[in-house]
This record gives C-alpha cells, structure tokens and sequence, in this order.
C-alpha cells in the first residue's frame, strides 16, 4: 500500500467533525453508558490520525472502525448524525484504494 502523508483540508475537516460531534453526542449522552462508550471508542483514534496521517490509517478506520460502531447497536440511537463526513471519507478510502 503506498503510504500518503499529505491530509487534505477536506479530509481533516470531516474528521474534525466527526470528532466534535462525537463530544457534543457524548455531553448528551451521558446517562446512557453504551452509547456513551460506543461514541468514545469511536472517536478516540481520529487525533492520532490527524497527528500522524497515512491513508493506511484512513483504510483502517474506514474498513473497521467505522463499521464497529455501524455494528454497535448502541450507536443506531444518534441517527445520521456523521452523515456529512462520511462521506467525504468514503470518496478519500476509494481514491487511495485505487491508487496504483
């Protein structure tokens, strides 16, 4: 896999939306302890990938973490609430997945 260190503004901005609106869902999700895990574990691995971006990291969290938290039946309890992220997300994975 060829390993691309350059993020592009578009992409660290979905992440970065994802990751605040994963912590305003988890303010309000406090009571609710498996959607309150369910959103921390998701999101706690987006600041490294802004930190130390890949496109390994960007497969990585689009072929598993996205789909264990897709799988979590906690997380059907936000809706759509990344659906303005995602996907930008998915059209980057496609693009690195086809690169030569």
């Amino acid at each position: 896999m060829n390993i691309n260190t350059n993020l592009s503004g578009t992409v660290r901005d979905a992440f970065l939306e994802i990751l605040s609106e994963t912590l305003l869902l988890i303010r309000s999700a406090a009571s609710d302890q498996d959607l309150f895990h369910a959103l921390a574990d998701h999101a706690h691995n987006i600041p490294g990938h802004l930190r130390h971006y890949k496109s390994d990291l960007l497969i990585f969290y689009w072929e598993t973490e996205r789909p264990c938290f897709l799988h979590n039946p906690a997380s059907r309890r936000i809706g759509q609430a990344f659906q303005d992220a995602w996907p930008i997300l998915e059209l980057e994975y496609y693009r690195i997945k086809t690169l030569p």
